[in-house]
């Protein structure tokens, strides 16, 4: 994963951005579904690797919602509006035809899952993202880290360290967070939070207003 910040105006004011993969949430027992929210992340990790834009079986891509309502090869409507019976990607997610149930060569999807898709066909498979043509993976909600501990009791590795290009900010990393420090006194300057459990690498730009971060989860 890479994260980056920005500097304003501190050094730990930074506003970020970031992508990573989501974990798709369950069926609410009421309300409407969200595309983005809810059936976005089931179609980014099930289905995208056989019908993307690298490798299209059958001839349906669906890593955009753009490309998800067009049919495939067969010409049978991919999705149809409020009407999931005569939607082909809800038909090949519950046939009982081993050949053709979707994802092929994996598990069939969670009944949870399926029934999420189909909620959300029946209510009118409606769009809740910016740009119909954006990747899936894009418009997954990004889900904050736990927070830092407040103060740490014991001394924790150091996996990454990043001098600014001025000398003047040493960058660290921490438990879901990067420590800032002033070199020459060895104050703690700032915290940037909301980040991956481990740290694992830290590079400044050359004008040192951008600091790109690389880390992960354990497991």
């Amino acid at each position: 994963m890479t994260r980056r910040f920005q500097r304003s105006a501190p050094p730990w004011l930074i506003a970020a951005t970031m992508l990573f993969a989501w974990t798709a949430r369950t069926l609410a027992a009421t309300g409407e579904v969200s595309f983005t929210k809810e059936v976005a992340p089931i179609l980014a990790k099930k289905c995208v690797t056989c019908h993307g834009p690298e490798k299209a079986k059958g001839n349906y891509q669906l890593h955009n919602f753009e490309t998800l309502m067009k049919s495939g090869a067969s010409q049978a409507a991919a999705v149809t509006p409020g009407q999931p019976t005569k939607s082909e990607l809800f038909r090949l997610l519950v046939t009982a035809d081993a050949d053709d149930r979707m994802p092929q060569k994996d598990d069939p999807l969670p009944k949870g899952q399926i029934a999420l898709i189909e909620k959300w066909i029946q209510q009118g498979a409606k769009f809740d993202g910016p740009d119909a043509k954006a990747h899936l993976a894009s418009l997954i909600p990004r889900v904050p880290h736990p927070q830092p501990p407040t103060r740490y009791a014991q001394a924790v590795p150091i996996a990454a360290l990043a001098f600014s290009p001025d000398g003047k900010q040493l960058a660290a990393s921490g438990y879901h967070e990067i420590t800032l420090w002033e070199p020459a006194t060895g104050k703690l300057v700032g915290r940037i939070q909301n980040l991956p459990q481990r740290i694992q690498g830290l590079v400044w730009h050359p004008s040192g207003q951008w600091l790109a971060v690389g880390g992960g989860s354990a497991g």
